[in-house]
């Protein structure tokens, strides 16, 4: 509850605050930060992941709602950011409330795969470079291979996308 509240529903006031302003000067550009894992679940972030699937369905609705209107609205998706703090899905997993008695396990293994090396610096500096856009798109990966995780997960048939997970982590 606590992940959708944060990574969806705080955007969705969030925008709903600055809106009648960007609909009175006809301008704006929403920025919404999800993760690799709004487009791709992976292994020990089901409600991460679904939160930011969540955020990035209303933010691709919201492009096609505001066409014409001269409010943008892009997706910027982060693939190994770095954070100061445990994140909740370490916090979740190292409780008695997960259901895979080996995730902290597999989450610490994981998280071996995908080593942190995204800084806010670099998120900053592509939201930036998003603004500078006159005709930004919807979504902009950041991080190494993000890109291609994605590509191999709509590409590919479901089953073997499931294998190359599974043996990675």
């Amino acid at each position: 509850q606590h992940e959708m509240e944060t990574n969806f529903f705080g955007a969705v006031r969030m925008i709903a605050e600055v809106m009648p302003h960007f609909r009175q000067t006809n301008s704006g550009h929403i920025i919404n930060i999800s993760s690799l894992g709004g487009s791709v679940a992976l292994p020990y972030n089901s409600t991460y992941s679904s939160s930011k699937a969540a955020l990035e369905a209303m933010s691709e609705s919201l492009s096609y709602e505001l066409r014409g209107s001269g409010i943008h609205v892009s997706i910027v998706s982060p693939l190994g950011l770095k954070i100061e703090n445990e994140s909740p899905n370490l916090q979740y997993v190292k409780s008695e409330k997960s259901w895979n008695v080996h995730s902290f396990e597999m989450f610490s293994k994981m998280k071996s795969v995908v080593k942190p090396s995204v800084t806010k610096t670099i998120v900053a500096k592509r939201i930036d470079y998003i603004i500078s856009r006159k005709n930004p798109k919807l979504k902009y990966y950041v991080g190494m291979g993000s890109r291609f995780i994605v590509l191999l997960h709509d590409v590919l048939p479901f089953k073997l996308f499931k294998q190359i997970i599974q043996k990675t982590v």
